[in-house]
């Protein structure tokens, strides 16, 4: 009952021209229901490290931090001529975006970054799982032809050589030199 006033963003959200999917997973990041590490511990989803993949100052992963205040995400904005506010409310920095973009489209300006911070983000976990597979899969196969047992051929070896082939690839290589470069 009552009237409770919301922000213009939601506003700015559905009346922009993103994909819905984009609008749909802004909504979430205005909600705060995103899995970001902090929304995993507190559902009690036990993981090694709760801190941010991209940066090394030991900050818990939150929402603010992964789109706004890491080093990462603050580079990716000011790559737009962008300056993030120092603030821990989201809806003060959507405000000071949108009075710096200043265009009639910068809702989608400001979705398709978090988007792309969010797909980065993910790629590189992944990128650090099958960089951990493939330097656990050298180790198994050094040791099987230490022993000299050739394996049989089988499909499992025709996959794991195509993992092999994926991960030297010019692309891999440059995505890996891309993260090393963030979190070092």
């Amino acid at each position: 009952m009552g009237h409770t006033p919301i922000h213009y963003s939601y506003r700015w959200l559905w009346r922009s021209s993103c994909q819905n999917k984009r609008k749909f997973f802004f909504w979430l990041l205005l909600k705060d229901r995103l899995n970001t590490r902090t929304i995993l511990r507190r559902r009690n989803v036990f993981l090694e490290n709760y801190s941010c993949a991209f940066c090394t100052l030991n900050v818990e992963e939150d929402l603010l931090h992964l789109f706004f205040h890491c080093p990462f995400a603050a580079s990716c904005w000011f790559l737009l001529h962008l300056i993030i506010p120092n603030c821990d409310d989201l809806e003060t920095m959507l405000d000071s975006l949108e009075c710096q973009i200043h265009l009639p489209f910068f809702m989608e300006i400001i979705v398709t970054m978090c988007w792309s911070i969010r797909v980065v983000r993910n790629e590189a976990i992944s990128m650090m799982c099958l960089l951990h597979f493939a330097a656990e899969e050298r180790i198994c196969l050094s040791f099987t032809k230490s022993k000299r047992e050739v394996p049989p051929p089988h499909r499992s070896m025709d996959s794991f050589s195509s993992v092999i082939l994926f991960v030297r690839s010019p692309c891999v290589t440059f995505l890996i030199f891309f993260y090393t470069f963030f979190v070092s």
